[in-house]
C-alpha cells in the first residue's frame, strides 16, 4: 500500500528552550564561589609579593645613584641634607641626575620649597622639576598613607612625589646629640664630627648664615666604613610629610622611638602611630608602623656594598637599656659604622 510522503517540516529553533535547574544553577555557584575562595588569596599574595620586589628594586636603584654619586665626588658621600632658612637641599636632590633625572637646578624654585612634581600638569603649572616614582615604596598611596595638606591639592590627589628611602643619620634627637655643636642639624663651621661618634654618614647641616643653596655640602669619605656589607646606607621611612626634596625628614635615626614629637619622622616606627586615623594634618607624624605590616613586619634596607635585605627591624641591632628602659631609638649594630660586622 502506497502513502503519500509526508511534508517536510521545519522546526522554528528559537521555541525549542534549554534551561538549567535550580539545582544545576547552584552547582555552578558554589564551583565558582570555591575557586574564587581559592584563587583570590592567592592572587592578592602575588600582587603583595610583586609591590615588596618592587618597594626592593627601588631602594636598590636609589643605593646605586648615592655609590655613583660617591664616584663622582672625590670618593665622598652626599650629606643627607643642608638647611639655611628658605633653602633645603637633601640628598635625594644631590643624586637626582644619578637615579633618572634631569638637571635638579633647572627650575631652581625646586630648591626653595623642596617639592618635585608628581606629574607633567603640576610640573607645569608650579614650575617644578618632576619627581621621580622609584622614590616610594609601592605601599605608600592614598588614603592608606595620609600626607599633610601641603602635598596635596584641594581634592585630596598628591601634588608631590613620595619619598620612601632616607639615608643613616650620623646621630639622633637628644641633648647630647641635637644641635649646632653636636651632629643632628650641625653648624657647618663646627664641620664633620669624628667618626668615632656619628652613627651612619648621613650628616643633617644647618647652616646659620648662607645667602643661597649649598650645591656641595660636604660629606664623609667612602673609606670610614670598614663593613660595607654589614653597614645600613638607606632605610624606609614613611610618614605624612615624606615629599622627594623635603629636608624633614632627609635621614632616619633609629628603628623606633616613641615621644619625639615633630623628630617622629626620623624614626622608623612611632608605636603610638597603629593607623590612618592617628595622623593629623599640619602635624609630623611616622606612619612605619603602616608599612611595617603591610610588609609582613619587614622592612628593606640598603647596605653600603649595594645589596638590599628586607629584614625585622630587630635583625639589624641590639636594643639598649637606656635607664629602666629597654630601647632601639640609639641603635647600634648594623646602623652605626662603628659596630656594623
Amino acid at each position: 500500500m502506497r502513502t503519500e510522503p509526508r511534508p517536510f517540516q521545519r522546526f522554528n529553533i528559537s521555541t525549542i528552550q534549554c534551561a538549567f535547574t535550580l539545582i544545576e544553577l547552584l552547582v555552578v555557584i558554589a564551583i565558582i564561589a570555591i575557586l574564587a575562595a581559592i584563587l583570590l588569596p592567592v592572587l592578592h599574595s602575588a600582587q603583595v609579593r610583586a609591590m615588596r620586589s618592587q618597594c626592593m628594586n627601588n631602594i636598590r636603584q636609589c643605593a646605586g645613584g648615592i655609590l655613583t654619586f660617591d664616584g663622582d665626588n672625590n670618593n665622598c658621600f652626599p650629606a643627607a641634607g643642608w638647611a639655611s632658612g628658605d633653602w633645603q637641599v637633601s640628598w635625594d636632590t644631590l643624586v637626582y641626575p644619578y637615579i633618572g633625572g634631569g638637571n635638579p637646578a633647572n627650575p631652581a624654585i625646586t630648591m626653595t620649597t623642596g617639592e618635585y612634581a608628581s606629574d607633567a600638569d603640576g610640573a607645569s603649572t608650579f614650575d617644578l622639576a618632576m619627581g621621580l616614582k622609584l622614590m616610594a615604596c609601592p605601599f605608600d598611596t592614598l588614603p592608606n598613607f595620609p600626607k599633610d595638606s601641603w602635598m596635596t591639592s584641594a581634592n585630596g590627589a598628591l601634588n608631590t612625589t613620595i619619598k620612601d628611602y632616607e639615608m643613616i643619620s650620623t646621630g639622633t634627637k637628644g641633648s647630647a646629640a641635637q644641635g649646632a655643636d653636636n651632629l643632628l642639624q650641625r653648624d657647618t663651621k663646627n664641620g664633620l664630627p669624628p667618626t668615632s661618634q656619628i652613627q651612619g654618614v648621613g650628616i643633617y647641616w644647618q647652616d646659620q648664615s648662607a645667602s643661597g643653596p649649598n650645591w656641595n655640602p660636604p660629606g664623609y669619605p667612602e673609606t670610614v666604613v670598614r663593613h660595607p656589607a654589614g653597614t645600613l646606607l638607606l632605610a624606609e621611612d614613611a610618614n605624612n610629610w615624606n615629599a622627594e626634596g623635603n629636608i624633614w625628614p632627609c635621614c632616619v635615626e633609629g628603628p623606633i622611638a616613641s615621644g619625639m614629637s615633630a623628630y617622629s619622622v626620623f624614626y622608623q616606627i612611632d608605636p603610638t602611630v597603629t593607623s590612618a586615623s592617628a595622623v593629623q594634618d599640619g602635624t609630623a607624624a611616622c606612619e612605619g608602623f603602616l608599612l611595617y605590616q603591610m610588609q609582613r613586619n619587614r622592612f628593606n634596607y640598603a647596605f653600603h656594598d649595594g645589596h638590599v635585605e628586607a629584614l625585622t627591624y630587630q635583625q639589624t641591632c641590639q636594643p639598649q637599656k637606656i635607664g629602666a628602659v629597654v630601647s632601639y631609638a640609639v641603635p647600634n649594630g648594623m646602623w652605626n659604622i662603628n659596630t656594623a660586622q
